[in-house]
């Protein structure tokens, strides 16, 4: 399985869930690791 991701956010507390949203919103790709 070969992905590619524009942002990776480490972390799912509300600040980091609120960037990947709002990076997701603009279009790019995200993945949220906890």
């Amino acid at each position: 399985m070969d992905e590619t991701f524009d942002y990776v956010v480490v972390g799912s507390g509300g600040g980091s869930l609120c960037a990947a949203l709002v990076m997701r919103a603009a279009g790019k790709r995200v993945l949220v690791l906890e």
